[in-house]
């Protein structure tokens, strides 16, 4: 919305106010269209009298030659066209002459206003077609029209399309890499052997900070890693230490919450790898890894449970279940 500080009650602010309002195309067309519409409409009234006056009285109709040609006399030069004229034959066919002259003028003027209609109509027709069905608006603007420079001002705004016909398409995000800490597990490498594998992968040996800044940020691994000074870190969460000590023989597999280890005075010793940099694209392998891996290293009871679940697993097919009672099959 436009606001404007000026007033239409100054002179020169109203003049321009009434002089941007006439110049306006849609009042010029309805202006030219109220005209042309007048002289119509007084053009045919005028035509029906002159014929009403001959037609609808019987009298005059059948009023004698010399009568009728008394007449035409009498109305024509009242006009001043049969002043001097005769009442013989002669006069009569100047009489009709001239009606028909007339008669053919007004034909002219008819058609011609007619097309002129035609025209503004089909003008005006073009314009709201664009303007409803490709949302573009046709400005026109007349400068100093009764000037010497008069100028004219023609712009083609395009409209945004309600939002009914706008089709929404989601954005789509490309993901944005940033530098992370990963982490390699497995008791494999020591601590020279940790530096050359980051360096393989692009990064390099993660700090404290930025272990303890992923912490913050919810990783968590339960296995050592090496990092920047030969320390061996890793992470716990709370949920994951508070979950620990509910499951006997497990309550301490990994630590307490927050950064567990510290600075490793062999270097020889084999843990996994904590890398700063860009973490590379997961594959199948180790998206299954993280969908099977549980937060705690598995016994041997854990795995003999776990092969006795996947046998009963395989005779669910030959085991009946009995229904919730007699009469239903189950509660719901």
């Amino acid at each position: 919305m436009e606001v404007t500080t000026s007033s239409t009650i100054k002179p020169e602010n109203m003049y321009n106010y009434i002089n941007s309002f006439f110049m306006n195309p849609v009042i010029l067309g309805i202006f030219v269209l109220v005209i042309v519409l007048y002289f119509i409409f007084f053009l045919s009234l005028g035509k029906n009298n002159n014929s009403s006056i001959f037609n609808s009285n019987p009298d005059m109709s059948s009023l004698p030659s010399s009568s009728s040609n008394s007449l035409e006399e009498g109305i024509f030069s009242s006009i001043g066209l049969g002043s001097n004229t005769s009442s013989g034959p002669a006069s009569t066919s100047l009489s009709r002459t001239t009606i028909n002259n007339s008669s053919s003028t007004s034909s002219f003027i008819t058609n011609f206003l007619t097309v002129i209609i035609l025209i503004i109509f089909i003008i005006l027709l073009l314009i709201n077609g664009l303007q409803y069905y490709f949302g573009v608006d046709i400005i026109a603007k007349l400068k100093d029209l009764f000037g010497q420079n008069p100028q004219i001002d023609i712009k083609v705004v395009e409209k945004d399309k309600p939002d009914g016909d706008k089709k929404i398409f989601p954005k789509i995000r490309k993901p944005v890499l940033k530098e992370e800490v990963f982490n390699i597990p497995g008791n494999y490498f020591n601590y020279d052997d940790a530096k050359t594998l980051c360096q393989a992968q692009g990064a390099r040996l993660a700090t404290y900070n930025e272990v303890e800044d992923a912490y913050n940020n919810g990783a968590e691994w339960c296995n050592y890693g090496w990092s920047d000074g030969q320390m061996a870190l890793f992470p716990t969460q709370k949920t994951t230490y508070d979950g620990l000590q509910k499951i006997k023989g497990h309550e301490n597999d990994c630590g307490r919450p927050g950064v567990n280890g510290g600075y490793m005075a062999n270097p020889e010793i084999q843990y996994g790898v904590n890398c700063y940099g860009y973490k590379p694209k997961m594959t199948k392998e180790e998206e299954e890894l993280m969908n099977t891996s549980t937060p705690y290293p598995k016994t041997e009871k854990d795995l003999e449970m776990e092969r006795r679940v996947n046998y009963w697993k395989t005779k669910l097919d030959e085991i009946l279940v009995s229904p919730f009672n007699y009469n239903t099959w189950s509660r719901v």
